[in-house]
Order: structure tokens, then C-alpha cells, then sequence
């Protein structure tokens, strides 16, 4: 959570000038107090106008880059098939230099224990009706994987060709590639558009966090203190939840606050962490 929050945080501060502290601080305040006073309702009601909200976002900026790209769209996919960036990597098991197929198939036994261990998603399927509405939900959001990561990348894509292309130099504070992005935003998408995305952005994360919260409060509870306390009320395991949703939410944020002051390539260091932490998850699930 601590990194999500940092990754918006950073991509918002860098668009408008705004305390990356005061980003970090305000988002969670807002996203602790409503999944506190909603529960998982909240959480889903939530979701549902943010993914909205984030689908507008990725159209706006990519018919931004459609438009705009010097030389034409042709030219941008062009450059970047000549640059092997539509590539999959190679049929090596393992490579040092490229994306290798044998490491690339391990991310199906990652999506796997995601799809099956992993609270946030569980706890959606707890909530459905019978099994068979749990198994749509787990079919259309597999589906939907495919064409959100492909725009993501494309977008990643067309924003390199856009430089490549119009041979614009980066200013010296785009010290690291995770400011590029954002000051594209900040400088080519016009100040509306730009608002629209920055609204994605943040629904983006406190979708994930909204979740993610909520989860941590259902397993604490149910898991844990029940067991301890069996004999407490409904109320009282509810004011439990409600205090654990605010601890980790705190928690969330002062990461985030130390992964601003300390990190370098925040993105890799996710996939590090999360590929060491998430790892037994899918053994334990079977």
C-alpha cells in the first residue's frame, strides 16, 4: 500500500508542484475515513465509479498521443517495432540482458496465487451471491487483464516515441524514469484533460488501498481476535475492524513517507518485494 501511495503521490506532485508530503497525508486520510465509515459497500461502490473514472483517463491520454505524435501514429509504432519494444522477449529459459519466456511464464503461478489467495479478490467473491456469480467475477476481471495491461504498455510505448520523435530534451529534475510520465502529463495534456487524468490516478489508488485495508481489517478480525476473544460482540469485533483499518492505513502512509525520502526505482523495487513476500501464498492457498 505504502508504495501505491507513493507512486500517485509522486506522479501527482510532479503535474502540479504540489508537497509530495501533503499528497501522501491528505489521499490517506480520505481513503482511511471512507472505507472506515462504509466497510466493504463502500469499497465496492467506490471501485465501481473509479474504474470508470480511470477507463476515461487512459482514453484521454492516449487519444492525446494518437493526435499529437509527430510524424503520425505510423511513425511512432514504426520506431518502437524497430526498437523491439512490441517484443516478448526471448525462447531462453533465462536471460541477462532481455526479457526471457521461461522467467515470463513464473508470472502465471504469481497471477495464480493472486486469483486465489490474495484477500482483496477473496474477499469479492465472498460477497457474491452464489458460486456462480463469484466464478463471472473472477472470469471478466481474468479477461480484462489482457487489454488494461496492453493499453498501460502502449501508452509507456507512445510516450518514449513521442520524445524519440519530437527530439525534445528532458529537463535536468526528470532525473529517474519515474518522472518522465509525469511530466508529460504536466506539459502536453491541456489543463482540464490533465485534471481528469490526475482524477484517475487518484481513484487508481484508493481503489487498491480501499481494498486492500478493508482485507487487512476482515483477517485481523476474523482470523486473529476472534480467536483470541470468541466471546466478544458483533459491535465490539466491528469497532476492532474499524481501529485496525486506521493503524494500517497510518502505517501505509509512513512508508510511503520513507520510500519518497529513500527510493531510487520504486517500480522495481515492487516487483522485488512483492515476488519475495507473495511467494508461498499460492502453495499455502492449495
Amino acid at each position: 500500500m505504502g508504495f501505491v501511495f507513493y507512486t500517485v503521490a509522486l506522479t501527482v506532485s510532479s503535474m502540479t508542484g504540489w508537497n509530495i508530503y501533503f499528497i501522501l497525508i491528505t489521499t490517506g486520510a480520505v481513503t482511511i475515513y471512507y472505507t472506515v465509515i462504509g466497510g466493504i459497500e463502500a469499497v465496492i461502490w467506490t471501485d465501481v465509479i473509479q474504474g470508470f473514472i480511470k477507463c476515461i483517463g487512459i482514453i484521454v491520454c492516449l487519444g492525446w498521443l494518437v493526435v499529437n505524435m509527430p510524424g503520425g501514429i505510423g511513425a511512432a509504432i514504426d520506431l518502437a517495432e524497430a526498437n523491439h519494444k512490441f517484443s516478448l522477449g526471448t525462447i531462453d529459459l533465462i536471460s541477462r540482458t532481455k526479457a526471457a519466456f521461461g522467467v515470463g511464464t513464473l508470472w502465471f503461478f504469481w497471477h495464480l496465487q493472486k486469483y486465489t489467495a490474495d484477500q482483496t479478490l477473496v474477499q469479492r467473491y465472498l460477497v457474491a451471491k452464489n458460486d456462480r456469480d463469484a466464478l463471472k467475477g473472477v472470469a471478466l476481471g481474468t479477461l480484462l487483464c489482457l487489454p488494461a495491461w496492453i493499453l498501460f504498455m502502449l501508452i509507456g510505448t507512445l510516450v518514449w516515441a513521442y520524445y524519440q520523435l519530437s527530439h525534445e530534451s528532458l529537463p535536468a529534475f526528470v532525473d529517474k524514469p519515474d518522472k518522465i510520465f509525469p511530466y508529460f502529463l504536466a506539459t502536453k495534456i491541456p489543463a482540464g484533460l490533465a485534471g481528469l487524468f490526475m482524477a484517475a490516478l487518484f481513484s487508481a489508488a484508493m481503489s487498491m488501498l480501499s481494498s486492500d485495508l478493508n482485507s487487512l481489517s476482515v483477517v485481523g478480525v476474523e482470523d486473529y481476535y476472534r480467536k483470541l476473544r470468541p466471546n466478544t460482540t458483533d459491535s465490539h469485533r466491528l469497532l476492532v475492524g474499524k481501529l485496525i483499518v486506521g493503524v494500517c492505513g497510518t502505517l501505509a502512509v509512513l512508508i510511503a513517507v520513507l520510500i519518497a525520502q529513500k527510493s531510487e526505482r520504486v517500480l522495481s523495487f515492487w516487483f522485488t518485494t512483492t515476488s519475495i513476500v507473495g511467494g508461498g501464498l499460492a502453495g499455502c492457498s492449495f
